[in-house]
Parts: structure tokens; C-alpha cells; sequence
């Protein structure tokens, strides 16, 4: 399983601008999340559409794409502000290490996709079309890549800001739901 970072700004380009997580960076929400002295405390979630892979597919047609889509969640992402004084921790490396992305709680996704979603965490809303960024999405990488199920495809071009801060939580909600706790320590 891997879950793959993209916007739809880098899927217009022939080449798609995407990042890879590997499964062992993906934490689970119901555990406390541990801030590490190493990485400092300027730490920022963001939280993004998450879509869960339910088939394998390699050159998916995008009349199809929406058929390899089984669920749909919010997943934080985690990554570091910039310091000078731990040059090291570079985002690529902060984004291999233990619970880089927390998935929420995944919602079955029909062959119908809907056409509208909000997402709201604290103050911050949005609402949004999954259909603009999926259909495209499976599409196009599956040109470059072959999925399996349990790949998690993650759409950044829309996200909410949340600040990571000792002794805080992170909580999110889809269409009035709660769908995602994550506990700071």
C-alpha cells in the first residue's frame, strides 16, 4: 500500500508532479500523535481529500476511473515548518517518517460520485466537486503507475490549515460528520 500526494495543477502537466508516502509513514487516528523534539514544535497538518483504492488498475480510462474508488475519508498531513538550525529535516524526510499522513475514518464511495462535499476543521470550511480531481486523477497516474488496493491517492490542491501544538487536537468533520481525532502530545 502507498499513498500518493497530487493537485490538480500537477496533473495538467505531462509529466504529473505527485510525491510517494510508503505505508510505514501512514499512522492511524486513534493513536496520540507524538511530537518529536528532533523536528521541533513548528509543525502544521494539513487536511486533504482522501480516496482509498479498491482495485487494481494499470491504464484506467477516465469513464472508468471512478469505478476504482471504494472509499473516501479526510487525512491529515503532517509536515514541518523550516529551521535553520535542523537543516536535515527536510519535508521529503519528515514526509517518510511515522505518521506523516493520518487517514480518518473511510466512508464507502459509490460508483456515484457526489457532487458536492464540505469539509470544516475549527474555523476553517470548504466545500468541494470530488469528481473534479478523481476521475482525472486515476487516469492520468495510472498511465505512470499501477494501483492496488488499499493505495490511498490524497488530493492537496484543497486542504485546511491546522496548527500542531502540545496537549491539542485536530478534528475534522465531512458533511457534518466527524470523521477524524487526532490527540497532540
Amino acid at each position: 500500500m502507498k499513498a500518493i500526494l497530487s493537485s490538480i495543477e500537477s496533473l495538467d502537466r505531462p509529466l504529473p508532479g505527485i510525491r510517494l508516502i510508503a505505508d510505514s509513514a501512514i499512522g492511524r487516528q486513534r493513536e496520540p500523535y507524538w511530537l518529536d523534539t528532533e523536528c521541533g514544535h513548528d509543525l502544521t497538518a494539513l487536511l486533504c481529500p482522501c480516496y482509498r483504492i479498491g482495485r487494481l488498475g494499470k491504464n484506467i480510462d477516465r469513464r472508468f476511473a471512478a469505478r476504482y474508488i471504494d472509499a473516501f475519508t479526510l487525512a491529515a498531513l503532517i509536515i514541518p515548518g523550516r529551521h535553520a538550525d535542523k537543516p536535515l529535516m527536510t519535508e521529503e524526510i519528515f514526509l517518510a517518517s511515522t505518521n506523516a499522513l493520518i487517514p480518518g475514518d473511510d466512508l464507502p464511495f459509490g460508483p456515484e460520485i457526489p457532487e458536492s462535499v464540505t469539509m470544516c476543521s475549527g474555523t476553517g470550511s470548504l466545500e468541494f466537486n470530488p469528481s473534479d480531481f478523481v476521475c482525472n486523477a486515476v487516469s492520468r497516474l495510472s498511465a505512470f503507475m499501477t494501483f492496488k488496493n488499499g493505495d490511498r491517492l490524497i488530493d492537496c490542491s484543497r486542504s485546511i490549515r491546522a496548527t500542531v501544538a502540545p496537549r491539542t487536537s485536530i478534528n475534522a468533520t465531512l458533511d457534518g460528520k466527524e470523521i477524524l481525532k487526532i490527540k497532540i502530545l
